[in-house]
């Protein structure tokens, strides 16, 4: 269309190439270069459509993959972010928590973005994202976990865990309310992390450190992280 419209207003034209260039020093990502050579070999406009199997065959390397895996999880953000705008944040710190603690896999990623916000149940889930994505969810719906349930769920599981722990073990217990939530959780989360023993040393080592660090108290004092120091804390009396 450009290119039959040459001429036609020279000024609107120098500003459209300007806007359209490529940045100095830019170099093309393996989707681009398949598209510009489709449009090379192509005579007359067409849209350029590109299939993931024909991209897979003739484009396929680590980089690409992890074009992929990023703009797949934009997406789940952006999907988080329409359905439940105050999580979104939360939601990222979690993710970034999982990659930490070396869980780089995309599909857990992904089902960590979407828990709190997402059903595994929900058909748009595996629709938009993928079956195995809804059976992570399914996976963490379990009221009991177990090492024989789904072992990527298993880890977003602990991960939770230990997200959710620290949010209280690096804030301070100000309340009564705090520290019995705080109380609570630790407790649940042992015995969490003695059923799924060998799911995922690392968040596991990281839960122990927990276990064995302190809490700060309304009063400044730092306690120990232990259900016997919460309970005995200056607060309750």
């Amino acid at each position: 269309m450009v290119a039959a419209l040459k001429g036609t207003h020279a000024a609107l034209e120098e500003r459209f190439h300007a806007e359209v260039s490529l940045p100095a020093g830019y170099e093309l990502g393996d989707w681009e270069r398949f598209a510009r050579e489709q449009l090379r070999h192509t005579e007359a406009w067409e849209h350029v459509h590109v299939q993931d199997d024909e991209v897979s065959e003739q484009v396929h390397t680590p980089e690409l993959d992890e074009q992929r895996a990023v703009l797949s999880l934009l997406k789940v953000a952006e999907y988080v972010a329409s359905r439940n705008g105050s999580q979104l944040i939360d939601s990222v710190k979690f993710a970034l928590l999982l990659t930490e603690y070396g869980i780089k896999d995309p599909e857990t990623l992904k089902a960590g973005l979407l828990l709190g916000t997402a059903n595994g149940h929900d058909r748009v889930i595996a629709k938009e994202f993928g079956n195995e994505v809804a059976s992570i969810l399914r996976g963490l719906d379990a009221p009991f976990p177990s090492v024989a349930t789904n072992a990527k769920a298993n880890r977003i599981r602990l991960g939770k865990h230990l997200h959710e722990l620290r949010k209280l073990q690096w804030g301070t217990l100000s309340s009564p309310e705090d520290i019995e939530e705080f109380r609570t959780l630790l407790e649940r989360t042992r015995g969490v992390r003695k059923i799924l023993s060998g799911s995922h040393p690392p968040l596991e080592e990281a839960l122990d450190d927990v276990f064995g660090g302190q809490v700060r108290l309304a009063s400044g004092e730092l306690t120990p992280a232990s259900l016997e120091s919460v309970e005995d804390a200056e607060f309750w009396h």
